[in-house]
């Protein structure tokens, strides 16, 4: 997998996303879930693909400001 992600804001929390990382589901595994909320901050991911080829967006909201944004994709290496 590659990933690109940068930060928006001051507001952005290494925490937080570790947190979100933590918690990623069988149906999309590639990053975090597709919702998750704590206190001030929401973290959403979306996927399309499968293993053999997926492409998706994750964001960081604190409150309704996004804070950060990152853009993967991957698949499998034969």
């Amino acid at each position: 997998m590659n990933y690109s992600g940068r930060t928006l804001s001051d507001l952005f929390s290494g925490d937080f996303l570790k947190l979100a990382l933590r918690h990623g589901t069988a149906d999309i595994p590639y990053r975090g879930p597709r919702l998750i909320r704590n206190g001030d901050y929401t973290y959403i991911c979306e996927a399309d693909g499968n293993l053999d080829w997926f492409c998706g967006t994750e964001a960081i909201y604190h409150q309704d400001a996004l804070v950060y944004e990152c853009r993967f994709h991957g698949g499998y290496v034969r």
